[in-house]
C-alpha cells in the first residue's frame, strides 16, 4: 500500500465539440440529424469546435456546397463528399482543454515515492493533433531506481490507465528500441525507468484488448522529443555528478600528499617548522570549483 502523494485534485477537463478532422461518416450523419432543417452554415458553426460562421462559409464555398442549403437535402453521397472535404480543409487545430494529463508534479512525486530514484525528470509536451483528435504526451525518466534490475524498464499509461501487456508492440517500446542513449549519457543507463503517458480523446490502440498503442508518426515524434528532453536533463545531472566526484578525488590527492611535500621541502631547506598549508588547500579547492 502506498499513501497518496498529492492532495490537490487534477484540473477538470472542459467539454468541447468534435473537430471537423476527427469525424467519420456515421458521426457526421448523427450530427446532421441533430441539426435537421438547419442550413449547412448553421450546422458547421454550431456542431464543430474552432469553426465560426466566417470559417464555415469559406469552407462550404470551397467544397462546392451552398451555405444556405438545408441539411435535410443532403444525400448519402453528399455526406461522404462533405466528410472528405472536411478532412482536406485546413481548420484551426482542436482545443486541448478537453484533455486531463497527469501533470509533471504529480508524476514526479509518484515516481519518487515508489521507486526512490537518484534523479527524476518529467517532460510534458505541448498539445498536438492526430487525425483531428488532440493529444498530450508526458514522459518521465528516473535514474538509479530501487527495485529495478534491468538497465531500462518501460512503464506505459493511456489516459491515466496503466498498460500491462504486449509492451513490445507499443509505440513507446519502438521509440526506446531506436533511441541512442550514447548521444545523451556519458555512461550506460543503470536501473533506469522510462514512463510514458498519452492523453487523448481517441487513443489509437492496435487491438480490441487496448493493451498497446499504434505508432502514428505524430505520436511517435512527440514521445521521442519528450524522451530526448528528459535525457538532456539527465545528462546534465550525471555530468555534474561525475565532475564533482573527479574534483573530490583530485582534492583528496592534494590533501594527502601536499603535507608530505611541504615537510620534505622544509627539511631540504634546513628550516625547523613546516609552512601552514591550510590556506593553500583552500585556494586549490576554490580553483577546482
Amino acid at each position: 500500500m502506498f499513501r497518496r502523494s498529492m492532495e490537490n485534485l487534477p484540473k477538470m477537463p472542459v467539454e468541447t465539440l468534435p473537430h471537423p478532422h476527427g469525424v467519420d461518416a456515421e458521426m457526421l450523419r448523427r450530427l446532421l440529424k441533430r441539426r435537421e432543417g438547419k442550413s449547412l452554415l448553421y450546422f458547421m458553426a454550431k456542431s464543430f469546435q474552432r469553426v465560426g460562421y466566417a470559417t464555415a462559409k469559406k469552407f462550404l464555398e470551397s467544397a462546392g456546397f451552398s451555405p444556405h442549403q438545408p441539411t435535410s437535402t443532403l444525400t448519402s453521397d453528399d455526406v461522404l463528399e462533405l466528410m472528405e472535404a472536411m478532412k482536406r480543409y485546413s481548420f484551426p487545430p482542436p482545443d486541448a482543454r478537453c484533455l486531463s494529463p497527469i501533470g509533471e508534479d504529480v508524476l514526479r512525486d509518484a515516481i519518487m515515492k515508489v521507486f526512490e530514484p537518484e534523479f527524476v525528470t518529467v517532460c510534458q509536451r505541448p498539445p498536438s493533433v492526430y487525425l483531428g483528435h488532440p493529444f498530450i504526451v508526458e514522459v518521465a525518466v528516473a535514474y538509479g531506481c530501487k527495485g529495478i534490475d534491468e538497465e531500462v524498464s518501460l512503464y506505459r499509461f493511456a489516459n491515466r490507465i496503466p498498460l500491462i501487456y504486449d509492451a513490445h508492440s507499443d509505440v513507446s517500446m519502438n521509440v526506446l528500441k531506436k533511441f541512442n542513449w550514447g548521444n545523451y549519457l556519458p555512461v550506460r543507463p543503470q536501473a533506469t525507468a522510462v514512463f510514458t503517458h498519452i492523453c487523448s480523446t481517441k487513443i489509437p490502440f492496435k487491438t480490441a484488448g487496448k493493451e498497446c498503442i499504434a505508432d502514428p508518426p505524430e505520436i511517435e515524434r512527440e514521445i521521442e522529443l519528450a524522451l530526448k528532453e528528459c535525457c538532456r536533463r539527465l545528462k546534465t545531472h550525471i555530468t555534474g555528478r561525475v565532475n564533482m566526484e573527479e574534483r573530490g578525488r583530485r582534492f583528496n590527492a592534494y590533501k594527502k600528499y601536499l603535507p608530505k611535500i611541504a615537510q620534505f621541502a622544509t627539511e631540504l631547506a634546513g628550516r625547523r617548522d613546516a609552512p601552514n598549508i591550510s590556506l593553500t588547500l583552500e585556494r586549490i579547492l576554490e580553483g577546482l570549483d
